[in-house]
């Protein structure tokens, strides 16, 4: 049994954002329609994505990291990474919609882009769509924009679409660095650490919002259009 103290990661402001904006009509999630060769797959295809995910997930911290944020906390949410998930729980089958083929799709597609992702679990989800057709099966990701970026979304895609075994390949942990223990004494200083190095730069963000209004003053009676172009005649 592993008893370690989980660690939790601060998140960034612009994350924050993206659960901050979160209403019952907008959600903060990324989508991805993936085209599968089925005839490569044998048996069930649902079975087969859950398999190939658990098989990866060692690599893929971002897919293990639930959010965290407590009563107590002062700051931004937080998310702790999960030594283990039930990937399972994360896959589902849908039926086609019809016409099927890519239509069908698109109309699979439009329906879970308005579903929120809960959030007491890791916020992402794998749709599985079977057509007629034996040759080609669709997959609809879902990731919310919390968990990944530009980057690791990259990151995450290549270890999901390496071929092969990736059991024994080394579990990829978040940096010890970039964590503090999930407690709420260590989760109370590092609130305060933050909001004091706000309060620090609070002066200077003054003295810079009050020089571009200084500047937007001065150039008030200017009278500036844009240059004639083919687009702006």
């Amino acid at each position: 049994m592993n008893t370690a103290m989980p660690r939790a990661e601060r998140v960034s402001g612009m994350d924050a954002w993206q659960l901050y904006q979160e209403t019952g009509l907008q959600v903060g999630n990324g989508m991805s329609l993936i085209l599968v060769d089925r005839s490569s797959v044998i048996g069930n295809l649902r079975d087969y994505v859950v398999s190939a995910l658990d098989n990866r997930m060692h690599l893929m911290p971002a897919y293990r990291k639930v959010l965290y944020d407590p009563w107590f906390n002062l700051d931004r949410p937080m998310l702790v990474a999960r030594p283990q998930i039930d990937v399972s729980a994360h896959v589902t089958a849908l039926p086609m919609p019809a016409p099927g083929g890519a239509v069908g799709a698109a109309k699979a597609l439009a329906a879970v882009r308005a579903m929120h992702l809960d959030r007491r679990e890791p916020l992402w989800h794998m749709y599985v769509l079977e057509d007629d057709d034996p040759g080609y099966a669709y997959l609809i990701s879902v990731v919310h924009h919390l968990l990944v970026d530009g980057d690791s979304a990259i990151e995450v895609t290549g270890c999901l679409m390496t071929p092969g075994d990736l059991s024994t390949r080394p579990a990829k942990a978040v940096p010890e660095s970039a964590t503090f223990p999930a407690r709420p004494a260590a989760i109370a200083r590092d609130a305060a650490a933050r909001k004091a190095r706000r309060l620090r730069r609070l002066p200077r963000l003054v003295a810079t919002s009050a020089r571009v209004l200084r500047g937007k003053w001065a150039a008030r009676h200017l009278d500036v259009k844009a240059p004639r172009t083919a687009l702006n005649w």
